[in-house]
């Protein structure tokens, strides 16, 4: 299960994947083997996004508020 969020996301708004940097075990030694990337699709269940912030500079280029992750969220594992 992944949950959380993220503000500042460049093109976030835009975007058709998503790469989710997570710990997926906290006990593995060296401590960076227990890291994951894992890529969410747009439409997955409960994945979402905030509005795009205004901001001041750099208008080409979205940003947006939030990516939420709900504990709703299941991701399949596959190695």
């Amino acid at each position: 299960m992944i949950n959380g969020q993220k503000t500042f996301i460049t093109n976030g708004i835009q975007s058709d994947l998503v790469l989710v940097v997570c710990k997926t075990d906290p006990k593995a030694v060296p401590k960076h083997k227990g890291i994951s990337l894992i890529v969410v699709e747009r439409g997955s269940p409960g994945f979402s996004r905030g509005r795009k912030l205004d901001k001041i500079g750099l208008h080409s280029q979205d940003t947006a508020e939030i990516f939420r992750f709900p504990p709703s969220m299941q991701a399949p594992m596959k190695s």
